[in-house]
């Protein structure tokens, strides 16, 4: 569990850095939420940070696509 622990909070770190240079403030939020819940030792904790980051993720990544306008998962306009 401990290593596990350690993982997660090496993923959302790096996660929460990558999140806020792009912008993405709340899920970099999400990020850190996650991180000191993994860095108090709460499994539990961590768990339940897990769904917000997922949420946050899926609509960062929503804007992202938006922002480069994919649909379908194909570029669209200029990028086709």
């Amino acid at each position: 569990a401990s290593r596990a622990l350690g993982d997660a909070r090496v993923l959302a770190h790096n996660l929460k850095s990558s999140s806020r240079s792009v912008g993405a403030r709340r899920l970099g939020a999400a990020c850190q939420a996650l991180e000191r819940a993994a860095l108090g030792g709460d499994s539990a904790s961590v768990a339940g940070h897990l769904g917000p980051l997922e949420a946050e993720l899926a609509l960062a990544e929503a804007e992202i696509r938006v922002a480069l306008g994919i649909v379908d998962g194909r570029p669209q306009g200029k990028m086709a």
